[in-house]
């Protein structure tokens, strides 16, 4: 298996409900050579996003708080989830990372 780390964050203004229409769904497709591995999704109006691997892969954690203002906004990196996440090794041999 090979180890992919990463940070994210996500925002949800909506579920505070905002006067203005707001389109605050999201999803993050992690992949390589064509193939998903994970998906972070963060959904309308939910309070957490999840995060879903597939084909052999493996994430950790599977959810993530969603900020709702902005006074706990992800801008700031001490409010991002930390992933690991793990892929078949496979994988490397067949694709080049940029």
């Amino acid at each position: 298996m090979v180890h992919l780390s990463f940070d994210a964050g996500t925002n949800n203004f909506a579920w505070q409900g905002a006067s203005y229409p707001i389109a605050v769904n999201a999803t993050v497709k992690v992949m390589i050579g064509g193939v998903v591995y994970a998906i972070l999704n963060n959904p309308d109006y939910g309070m957490t996003a999840t995060a879903t691997a597939s084909n052999g892969a493996t994430i950790s954690p599977s959810t993530l708080p969603v900020w709702g203002n902005q006074a706990t906004d992800p801008q700031s990196l001490s409010n991002l989830t930390h992933f690991d996440m793990y892929i078949p090794a496979v994988v490397m041999t067949e694709c080049q990372i940029i």
